[in-house]
């Protein structure tokens, strides 16, 4: 079991995933267009229309982003919590975790009680060391938004695959009680 660095590009918030194990979460790279809205957002509230250098970590080439699913509970941050802020980009959807310092995006949750977390790559100190912190690409997910052919290297598990595991998890942590403590519920 590993801890895991997290900072953001400013390095004003500061956190870390406590005791995890490579085989614990799912690692995926989700080319939907409310990731790349996403990212297209926190590059507006900077205040540029161009992309900044966030969203170039954020989106690959094709307009992925590389997520690792977690449970939530392991989440912990050491400084500028404050810093921490929420967008919903419709009504129902994702909750969209960011710094507010630099808009570094943070990760993705369910809502109150859900104990997932979609935590973005670019959140991670040491993200050269992906693979071998949180395991391999396992595939790419809602590629029909992608804006090119991806080429994310991954197992290439089929969607439907991808998905049942997801879930499976999401209700094995749920039935844990994994979803406390809740890093993200002060902010709520």
């Amino acid at each position: 079991m590993n801890e895991i660095s997290l900072q953001c590009a400013c390095s004003m918030v500061k956190a870390s995933v406590q005791g995890f194990s490579r085989g614990e979460g799912n690692r995926i790279v989700c080319y939907c267009g409310d990731c790349q809205k996403f990212s297209n957002q926190l590059d507006e509230l900077a205040g540029t229309q161009e992309p900044t250098s966030n969203s170039c970590d954020v989106l690959n080439e094709a307009g992925g982003t590389d997520i690792i699913q977690i449970p939530i509970w392991k989440l912990q941050f050491q400084e500028g919590q404050e810093q921490v802020k929420f967008l919903n980009l419709k009504e129902g959807g994702l909750q969209r975790w960011y710094c507010d310092c630099c808009k570094t995006p943070i990760g993705n949750t369910l809502g109150k009680g859900s104990p997932f977390l979609g935590l973005i790559h670019s959140f991670v100190k040491e993200r050269q060391s992906l693979d071998q912190d949180f395991g391999p690409v396992l595939g790419n997910v809602h590629t029909k938004s992608a804006l090119m052919k991806p080429t994310t290297e991954a197992h290439h598990f089929k969607t439907n695959k991808i998905l049942f595991r997801i879930l499976r998890k999401l209700i094995w942590w749920k039935l844990r009680g994994l979803g406390k403590p809740n890093a993200f519920e002060a902010r709520l």
